[in-house]
Formats: structure tokens, C-alpha cells, sequence
């Protein structure tokens, strides 16, 4: 079955800060635990810890991780594009070029992009190019983070067998019947 977040799926389509600032009044909206990988969509909201961030997607061709330039959220080569909406990277805007070794974002001193928050993992979440689509993973591909990595259900998404859905700050695990 689909689900997501109907009461913040407006505010979304007019202004991204609006929908997180709803998010955070309303206890946490509705978001969907990332497990083992998740296809990225052109434009989602990740929670890691307490920090929400957006992500933009694009399938070009370049390399690398740079922080972009003048704080702009734009990409047309194929890179994604984070953009934090609170915490210690408030407005910091990275971007993630297409390589086969993607990015991890963590407190680890070792992460492509360093998050320095208590309530972040050392490997939080990996974003990598897998048969020319973006994916993002909890932690890294070996290791989930303690945390957990969630999707933020401002469109519609298929919920499987075993997923766990936080609804404000009540965690649902999923056991389909059939």
C-alpha cells in the first residue's frame, strides 16, 4: 500500500522550509525508516538525528564532492544536491558529483560531508550512483548508523513487508498478512 503526509503535502509544493517547519510543530510529520537502499526521487526531505535535510536529484556526468558555490541549491550535471534546513549546516549546501564512491555524511572526521551533532552517527547515510540512479543508504552499504536515516512522506510511497513508519514520535513496524 501507498502512504504519506497529506496534512504537509501543501505547504510542500509552495515553499521546502515551510514543510519542515510543520514537520517540527506537528511532532515529526510522517517519515519512513530507509533500511537497506532507497531510489532517490528529484526533490525529497531526509531526517537524520534531528536534522532535517532537502535533496535534490539530477543524472549527469561530473565527479567529486565540492560545497557549492554562494549557497545555491542548483544542479544540472547529474550531481545531488543537500541542502541542510537546520542544525550545525543550517543552509550549508553540498553537492554530490557522480562517482562510483559517492558520499557519506557523518560526524567522522572521515566523512565526505562532517555533520558535528550528538545526535548523528559517525557513518549516518550514504548517497552513491548505482546503474545510473542516485540511491542513499542508512549508514554505509556494510554498516547501518545507530540513528537511523528517514524519508519524509510528502508524496506518496510504497510501504513493504518489515518497513517502520514514524508518525510524530510513535514508531509503526509494518508485518504484511497475506
Amino acid at each position: 500500500f501507498f502512504l504519506n503526509d497529506t496534512a504537509t503535502t501543501e505547504i510542500y509544493t509552495e515553499q521546502i522550509v515551510g514543510s519542515v517547519r510543520c514537520v517540527q510543530e506537528t511532532g515529526g510529520g510522517s517519515l519512513l525508516q530507509i533500511c537497506n537502499e532507497w531510489q532517490l526521487v528529484n526533490e525529497c526531505i531526509i531526517k537524520i538525528g534531528e536534522i532535517y535535510m532537502f535533496v535534490r536529484g539530477n543524472q549527469d556526468t561530473q565527479k567529486g564532492v565540492d560545497e557549492s558555490e554562494e549557497g545555491k541549491d542548483t544542479n544540472t550535471d547529474g550531481s545531488v544536491s543537500i541542502k541542510f534546513l537546520n542544525g550545525p549546516n543550517f543552509e550549508g549546501v553540498y553537492k554530490v558529483q557522480r562517482s562510483n564512491s559517492g558520499a557519506i555524511l557523518g560526524k567522522s572526521s572521515k566523512c565526505s560531508i562532517v555533520i558535528n551533532s550528538e545526535s548523528i552517527s559517525n557513518a549516518q547515510c550514504s548517497f552513491y550512483l548505482k546503474n545510473e540512479k542516485w540511491y542513499i543508504c542508512d549508514g554505509t552499504k556494510s554498516q547501518p548508523s545507530q540513528n537511523g536515516t528517514w524519508l519524509f512522506l510528502q508524496k506518496p510511497q510504497e510501504i513493504k513487508d518489515q518497513h517502520q513508519i514514524l508518525v510524530g514520535s510513535t514508531i509503526f513496524n509494518v508485518n504484511m498478512m497475506l
